[in-house]
């Protein structure tokens, strides 16, 4: 009865502890997440787009499945228009994907290992700030992102389930969030849903060969039941025009052409270097986990043995070994945002453990159940298999790596060292010691997070709600502009915002009728600038907005120098410049924006 007490005392804290932790970064961050101009913009105005009648893909450019952004209009339709109803959606998404990341890391750790897993994704990921504010659960530069990533985990947590408890309901649950996946992200459900049925394969054909085949139409039926869902929405909104270009030619264009960005993302753009700080970030780890170890024997064998003089000496010894290796670790992993860097590594090597036991050790369920954890971990990261950072794209994708992070270091290295089978050594103390030393890698992380928010202290009040912006020349002129479409033109108006930037639509209540709202490189070249001027042409477009946007990430800087030479020619010989705040833009490197409005 007293250790039943003590476990409910323990799991009461750490409940406590992360919903203190949840309530303290939701209100340190309030309102300051997302960026003015690059991708944000496009989750807050494409939603109300839907209300307003539009269809996804017919009428509006698309890249992702329809399901985010009807499930975002819905929001809208029930709560209202504003930045809080996707701001509610974001914290709902972020709760749920913290309470199901626990669910799935019970099934390996322990209270405290399944703690440390929700502390990380709510402090590096969910509501981390490193490059535009994009790169976050609650506003990101892309809700489709978010939903895929949730419904993946819900599908894990579903498939565990059927693993250990052999319930046919559990594939039920697992389909169903498989095919909501597939509905936001098809491209990254594919490859994730072929890893599933390769280990549901391997289960099935272990333990119920009698269900065979009643099993494999629950693993096969997500996928083609995603495709008929497709199907029927294409052709009730008659867009198969408009899904070919959004989408079918999107993945031909990225199969064909020197696709710069996704590229970067991989990390094919300098695989020496990638693969570089990926050995280096496990040395490191490896370092920092063998300095602990020692500091963890010299000080067990002072408490375990007699308490000598030459024991105490040893003892401080391993107290400086330890603070030292925090401090190794602080500033070579954390500062330097190497930590999980080593991500792909350390998953290669528990999917190769785990198969192996698998197939030849006991506890099969256990075994198929972290294969199953880490394959899929794998599946998720591969498009940013030699770049897994929190602070740059695909960071969402790392969620479920985070549990396979703690399993290796509190699983795999705990029977490591426990075969080496060290004279005075205290397993509790040294886990102990990794508990603290991950806890404390946190820091690095959220140090730069709240430092950027603390900054973001500029609140702008809209007709769409409040929201914090960064005491700059930018934020003025943005919000300026915006101001100016108010004040001097009509409702009636139409505005089309270039290179990027949608949000002016979505503050100023003016219309982009067009069926392209962002004129990056990629877009441009998929497209055909032909092809955008010709929809141009087609809805005598009042007002172009011109923003100071530089796209050097996509392989071109400026708009209408080094590529949208022929849009930008269009709109200056068709427009006047009738307002100007700061430089125009593209002239230099500052902040600026061009208003054009038609000529008589």
């Amino acid at each position: 009865m007293r250790i039943g007490y003590k476990r409910i005392n323990l799991t009461t804290v750490f409940f406590l502890a992360a919903v203190g932790c949840f309530i303290y970064l939701l209100f340190t961050s309030w309102l300051k997440w997302g960026n003015l101009i690059v991708d944000t913009s496009r989750e807050l105005w494409m939603p109300l787009q839907i209300l307003e009648g539009r269809v996804i893909y017919k009428d509006l450019f698309h890249e992702y499945g329809f399901l985010p952004p009807y499930v975002l209009a819905l929001v809208y339709k029930i709560f209202g228009v504003s930045i809080y109803s996707l701001v509610g959606a974001g914290v709902g998404i972020t709760a749920l994907m913290t309470i199901l990341l626990y669910k799935i890391s019970r099934f390996f750790l322990n209270e405290a290992g399944s703690f440390l897993v929700i502390i990380t994704f709510m402090f590096v990921f969910a509501f981390g700030y490193y490059s535009g504010g994009i790169f976050n659960f609650i506003l990101p530069y892309s809700f489709a992102a978010t939903f895929f990533i949730l419904f993946i985990t819900a599908a894990l947590y579903y498939f565990l389930k059927f693993i250990y408890y052999e319930n046919g309901k559990n594939l039920l649950g697992w389909g169903g969030f498989l095919v909501c996946a597939f509905l936001c992200r098809g491209d990254m459900s594919l490859p994730v849903w072929a890893g599933f049925v390769l280990a549901g394969e391997f289960f099935i054909l272990k333990t119920n060969r009698k269900k065979f085949w009643q099993f494999n139409l629950y693993l096969i039926a997500p996928f083609f039941i995603s495709i008929l869902c497709y199907v029927l929405f294409i052709i009730k909104m008659q867009a198969f025009v408009g899904f070919k270009e959004s989408v079918l030619d999107l993945v031909k264009f990225g199969i064909t052409k020197n696709d710069v960005i996704n590229i970067s993302w991989i990390g094919l753009d300098n695989v020496a270097l990638n693969s570089y700080l990926i050995i280096k970030s496990f040395i490191l780890h490896i370092i920092v986990i063998l300095l602990l170890g020692i500091g963890a024997v010299s000080i067990s064998s002072f408490f375990l043995n007699k308490k000598e003089e030459s024991n105490f000496v040893l003892s401080l010894g391993g107290v400086i070994i330890i603070i030292f290796s925090f401090i190794l670790a602080w500033n070579l992993l954390g500062k330097n945002f190497l930590q999980y860097r080593s991500l792909v590594l350390l998953l290669l090597i528990g999917m190769c453990l785990f198969f192996w036991r698998m197939i030849h050790g006991g506890n099969f369920k256990k075994n198929i159940a972290c294969f199953s954890l880490f394959l899929i971990s794998f599946l998720t990261i591969a498009r940013i298999i030699l770049k897994t950072t929190p602070y740059g794209y695909g960071f969402y994708m790392m969620s479920l790596s985070i549990i396979c992070y703690y399993i290796f270091f509190f699983q795999i290295v705990k029977e490591v060292v426990e075969k080496i089978r060290i004279n005075n050594f205290s397993m509790l103390f040294f886990q102990s010691l990794l508990f603290c030393l991950f806890l404390f890698l946190v820091n690095p992380y959220w140090s730069i997070s709240s430092y950027l928010y603390a900054l973001k202290n500029v609140k702008v009040d809209t007709e769409m709600g409040s929201i914090f912006c960064f005491p700059e020349p930018k934020t003025l002129r943005y919000w300026e502009a915006v101001e100016y479409l108010i004040e001097h033109s009509s409702v009636e108006d139409t505005v089309v915002v270039v290179p990027e930037g949608v949000g002016i639509n979505f503050y100023s209540g003016r219309k982009n009728p067009l069926r392209y709202y962002t004129f990056v490189p990629p877009c441009c070249e998929r497209t055909g600038e032909e092809k955008m001027i010709d929809e141009i042409k087609s809805h005598d477009i009042d007002y172009f907005v011109i923003i100071h946007r530089p796209t050097s990430e996509y392989g071109y800087a400026f708009f209408g120098i080094d590529y949208g030479r022929k849009i930008s020619a269009w709109i200056n010989q068709n427009y006047e410049i009738i307002k100007q705040f700061g430089p125009m833009p593209f002239t230099s490197n500052e902040f600026g924006i061009a208003i054009l409005k038609r000529k008589s």
